[in-house]
């Protein structure tokens, strides 16, 4: 079903679920330095993927989009926990 949808639905569709998603993780953690640690965990994920990558393969084909994705959440991840330390919201 996602797969046929047009490319407009598929964008909307993407930005509600984060969206949503960052409503939840307001309400749910209430330790901020969770969510610094999981930003940081997800960028390791990204650079081990990419090593990993350039290593098995010696090229990074295919690999950008997924390690700007992983890339995109951490910063998202750690300006969200800057602000709310910044400003204690």
């Amino acid at each position: 079903m996602y797969k046929h949808s047009s490319k407009r639905t598929r964008i909307g569709v993407s930005v509600s679920a984060v969206c949503a998603i960052l409503c939840v993780m307001k309400f749910l953690i209430t330790d901020h330095d969770v969510l610094f640690l999981i930003a940081e965990f997800v960028h390791c994920v990204g650079i081990g993927f990419l090593a990993y990558k350039l290593i098995k393969h010696e090229n990074c084909a295919g690999v950008s989009l997924k390690s700007q994705q992983l890339t995109a959440m951490f910063l998202g991840i750690r300006l969200y926990c800057s602000l709310v330390m910044e400003y204690d919201w």
